[in-house]
Parts: structure tokens; sequence; C-alpha cells
């Protein structure tokens, strides 16, 4: 503590100062040892959130002319500028001029000579920022991005009257978050591919480049959702389409398997299938399955059974007082696990904006009330300084995580927690008595949720267990299919768990999730014959193949990637693939940024990815078809209800 003490006294003084300049002087060093030392030293921060730091690093980094900063120092100058501004210039209001008594705050001057230099850095726009997702009207507003084959002559007056004509409209017609255009869509207008650029400027490109960024958002595409991509400037064109399109039939295949395996083991074991998806990395497998009305062989069946459910979810409700403690007990341990950490960081984030710009302190003042049954507000300002977070930078626009997002969010969880367990328990009992009648041949219910958090290793298992005896609970409970999906080749951390805190005939694991008794390709047959409630049977989407798949791998190369032997695993932290989907909320806090934009082409408008994804995904397993394919939301209510619950959309 002494050390830390005398360390921020360092850091407070003048010396500092001086030396931070120096460090930013070197870490344009020819050497890459001086360099890296310098880089160390201006951003290894000694105190976790230590926001003082930062305007020290951003006073030294304005200190020096533009030609003197080394790429590094010009991102973060950028990354900070759009993180402290993340929706772009606005009116600004009288408490805006960043000064605070008593705090350590960017300086009335401080923002607008950053965004000067800014400015000058655009003008001449390197290339290491070409494939940054910083949001485009920001940097319109600031000055206009000039790459290098439009720097000079014809070229330049050309792109400089889009440019002109674009600004205004990105201001007017401002998009919804994930559809944000950034400067990465831009660079498309000449980059052609990820070694060819363009040598001067061709109207007809940007036209193909232009409409898209000005096409409207939409929420997911028409039903009929196209067969193929369709060919597109930007990120996904050229050979990126055509991966995409090679990773959806693959992962579509994910699909089937996981379908085929829950119906047999519905079938063959004569019971209710309770099908639990992992997010994030099986939680596509949920989708596998058509709406509970496609399970039914006629709309009179459907009908019925809807009827007789509805009436036993509403007869639950006096059931429910004997086990409404311990539905209380899991939401609050859900809400704990999945929610609290997310309103911290975003709450910690708003808290840094205003460390350094006063008037950012309303979103703070207006959300720490709202949060309060999660977060002591007092508790939150005396401790925010020593909360377990570092500053990540900017990250794309559909990365952010928004207090008010958030709050919505968890709003509409705490609403439909207890209807959506009467609910599923009303689906349970009355779907297990029309098998047994041998009105129904099989049924099975899936449920997306983050059951288990692999990052935390064995230290996640509380809510999983009390969750898994809570269904045990019910009278004929079903048999538990549990989906995970690892990129480890041994000790997966749900492994790990079950193996320390479960009791040997409590679950059954498979391929790597087991004992080595059974590989993945025996589950449908062993579960056929053996399986039973009481039970969790915990298997991978597909099979045992460890091949672990970056994403930049998968996209760097200049044609489709070679995907055999298959590994599941290739969306492991890609936060894109569940953009705008009910998946996207229980994704961990985001540290690094997406390589995949967060929006697609589709139909003449931007659809979120995710959820273009999961259209596609359900189109190739269901059939174009089926009505089940064609019609995610059912005119019941009944469905619409359990879907939303279930995090199926």
């Amino acid at each position: 503590m002494p050390d830390e003490k005398r360390w921020k006294a360092f850091m407070e003084s003048s010396d500092a100062k001086m030396l931070l300049r120096r460090m930013a002087q070197r870490a344009a060093h020819p050497d890459p040892e001086v360099r890296e030392r310098s880089l160390m030293v201006l951003f290894a921060s000694r105190d976790v959130g230590d926001w003082a730091h930062w305007k020290r690093v951003l006073d030294a980094v304005l200190s020096l002319p533009v030609q003197a900063l080394d790429r590094e120092l010009i991102a973060f100058l950028f990354d900070l500028l759009c993180w402290l501004d993340p929706v772009g210039p606005g009116p600004r209001g009288p408490k805006d001029s960043g000064e605070g008594p008593g705090d350590q705050r960017v300086p009335g001057k401080a923002l607008p000579a950053a965004r000067g230099k800014a400015r000058a850095v655009l003008r001449r726009l390197p290339m290491d920022l070409q494939d940054r997702a910083y949001p485009l009207h920001s940097l319109i507003a600031w000055g206009p991005p000039i790459p290098r084959p439009y720097r000079r002559g014809p070229s330049r007056h050309a792109w400089l009257r889009r440019l002109r004509i674009l600004g205004p409209r990105l201001r007017q017609n401002r998009p919804k978050t994930w559809a944000a255009m950034t400067l990465r869509e831009l660079a498309a207008a000449w980059i052609r591919g990820p070694r060819t650029a363009a040598n001067r400027f061709y109207p007809g490109r940007w036209l193909q480049v232009g409409r898209p960024i000005l096409l409207p958002p939409g929420s997911r595409p028409r039903a009929s959702c196209p067969g193929r991509i369709a060919p597109q400037p930007g990120f996904f064109g050229g050979s990126r389409c055509r991966t995409l399109e090679h990773l959806m039939e693959r992962t579509a295949r994910e699909l089937e398997a996981v379908r085929r395996l829950a119906l047999a083991v519905s079938r063959k074991k004569r019971r209710v299938v309770l099908s639990l998806h992992n997010a994030t990395l099986a939680a596509c497998s949920g989708w596998a399955f058509e709406s509970l009305g496609g399970q039914f062989p006629d709309e009179t069946s459907r009908r019925e059974f809807y009827g007789r459910v509805r009436e036993r979810a509403r007869q639950a409700a006096g059931r429910f007082q004997a086990a409404a403690a311990p539905i209380q007990s899991l939401w609050h341990l859900w809400e704990e696990r999945l929610v609290k950490p997310k309103v911290l960081f975003a709450l910690w984030e708003a808290w840094g904006r205003s460390r350094l710009i006063p008037s950012k302190a309303a979103v703070l003042d207006r959300y720490l009330p709202l949060f309060s049954p999660l977060v002591n507000a007092e508790k939150f300002r005396r401790t925010a300084a020593r909360l377990p977070f570092s500053w990540a930078g900017w990250l794309p626009p559909h990365q952010a995580l928004s207090p008010a997002r958030l709050y919505g969010w968890w709003k509409e969880r705490r609403m439909l927690w207890p209807r959506g367990w009467a609910l599923l328990w009303a689906l349970l009992e009355e779907g297990n008595l029309w098998i047994e009648e041998g009105r129904l041949e099989s049924l099975v219910v899936p449920w997306i949720d983050k059951f288990f958090i692999s990052s935390r290793r064995d230290r996640d298992g509380a809510y999983l267990k009390a969750l898994f005896s809570l269904i045990q609970g019910l009278e004929g409970p079903p048999v538990i299919l549990f989906w995970e999906d690892t990129a480890r080749s041994a000790e997966p951390s749900l492994a790990l768990a079950l193996r320390r805190h479960w009791g040997r005939e409590e679950f059954l694991g498979f391929g790597v999730f087991g004992d080595g008794r059974f590989g993945r390709e025996e589950a449908e047959r062993i579960l056929g014959d053996d399986a039973r409630p009481g039970c969790l049977y915990v298997l991978r989407p597909l099979n045992d193949t460890h091949r672990p798949l970056g994403v930049e791998g998968i996209f760097s190369g200049t044609g489709p990637p070679s995907l055999d032997p298959y590994d599941s695993s290739w969306k492991d932290g890609i936060h894109a693939l569940y953009a705008g989907t009910q998946v996207e909320p229980l994704l961990s806090v985001p540290t690094d940024a997406d390589l995949l934009p967060g929006w697609i082409c589709s139909e003449r408008c931007k659809v979120p990815l995710g959820v273009f994804f999961r259209r596609r995904l359900r189109r190739l397993v269901l059939g174009p078809s089926r009505p089940s394919a064609r019609a995610d939301a059912p005119p019941d209510h009944l469905w619409r209800l359990y879907a939303r619950w279930a995090n199926l959309h």
C-alpha cells in the first residue's frame, strides 16, 4: 500500500507529466524493445479504472505533433474519443466545458484539441485504422477520412463531395446501435479484398458501398428468407460471403444432429425431453426445433393441447405457493450471475465517462437508482475505482453495454420469470400425459439460457444444481439433455464442475464431458436405451472433433477455408453471431472487438447478423415450406410467451 500511495503521488506530479511525454515520444522509436517498454509505461495503468492516468496519457499525446505519434497512440486517441462520445457529437450543454473542481477531468480545451488531432490524422488516414469499427458519423463530423487512393486530384474532390452529402444524412437518420455504420464498412469503397486496394475513386464502386450505408434497419428478414446470401460490398463481399454460407451449412448439420437425437430419445423413452442449450457456444442448437404447435400432427390436436396447457398454467398458481421460495431463490441466483456483473460494468463505464466529462454524470445519476435492487448506490460511488474492471477501449457498436438496454432486459426477465415457470410446468406435465395416452409420438421443449458460466471453471455450479433439483420435483419429470460446446480438448469447465459437485448417478457425460466410457457418436443409442429422469445428460452438438478454428483464421484467406475436420466450437467469442437475438444479452461482458460486423444486407435492408444467422439456420434445418420454419411467432399467445421466456428468438 505505501508503494501504491507513492506511485499515485508521483503520477500527480509535474515529473510524471514529463515522463509520460517522454514515453509518448519514445513509443515511435525504431528499436522495438524501446517502443514496447514505452508503451508498457503508458498503457499499463497501475490502478484498475484509473481515469486520471488516461487523462494524463491523453495530455502526453496532445503535446506531440501527429507525425511523432506511434500508431498505438493514434488508436488510443480515437478509442478514447469514440468511447467518450459514442453517439457522435451533438449540442453542447452549459456543463460540457469539461471542467470540474477537485476532480481529474479532461480540461475544457482538451476535447477540442483531441478532435483537432483526430482531424489531422483523418486527412491522411493510416492503413492501421481502416479495419477499426469507429462510428462513421463521428469521424465525418471531426474531419473527413481520406485514404491514400483519394488524396490527390479528381479522386480527392469526388470523394469529399460524396462525404459532404453522406455526413448530414448519417446525422439525420441515426440508426439503431447494431446498424451504426463504421469506418470498417466505409473502407470497402477503396479496399477490394484482403490484398487489393483501389488506385483512384470509382463512382460505380461508391454506389455499391454507399447504398448499403443508407439502407433502413429491419428487425428481421422476410419469412421466406433467401436461399443464398446476396453478394454485397463490405466485410461479407466476395469469398467471405461464400465462407459465411459454408459455415451456416455446417452449423445446420449440428442443429440437425441435435434435433434428431432429442426427438429419438423422446420417441423411444415415451417421455417429454427438456432440451437445455447453454449460451453461448451451444445456444444456436436451441433454434433447431419448430414451434411447439409444429410438433403436433394436426391443427385440432394442437389447439386442444394448448387449451389444456393454458388451464394447467392457471391452476399452477395455487401449486406454486409451495415452490415460490425455490423459484424466487433461483431468480436471485440468475440475476446475481448474469445481470449484476453487466450492470456493474455498464455503470462503471458511465462513472468513468463522468470522471472525464462532468456532463456525462447524468447517465449515472439516472440509472443508479433504477438498479438499486442490485447495486447499492452509495457503496458503488465509494468503491467504483476499485471494481475489478479495465477499460477495453472502443468496441464495435453492437457490443456496447447500454444501461438503458440492460434495464429493459432485466425488467422484462423479472416480469416473465414466474409466468414462464408456470408455463414450463404445464407443458411438461401435459406433454407427458399425451405421450402416455399415445396421442403424441414425441415432444421436445427447448430452452436457451446461461445455465453454466464456463469462464468461472468449477465455481458456477450452484445455479445449475438448484435448477436440476427444482425440475426433478415435478410430477413425472422430463428427460433432460444438456447441450454444451467447448474449444478445450480436455477438462472443460462443465465436466470439472460436475465431477466435483455432483453425484455419479446424477449426470452422464459423453465425449469430452464424460469419463472416457462413451463418445458423442454413441449418445443416441445409449440414451434411447437407458435415458431416465433424474439424470443430466451432457453432450456436444455434433461430435468429439477438436480442431479449434479462430474466426480470424476462417475469414483471413482469399477463399473459403477447409472446414474438415469440422469443429463446432468455431463460434467461440463471436458476439455478432447473436446480434439482435435473445441470446445476445446472455453473452459475457465484451473485452475484445468483434471481427464480424453486427449486420448484413438482406432484402434491401440492414438486418442484425444474429437474426439472419438464426433465420437462415432454421430454413436449412426445417425447410422453406414448413409453417414452423416460415413463422417464428405463431398466432398462439401461449407459444409466444414461452419462446420469450426461453430465449428462443
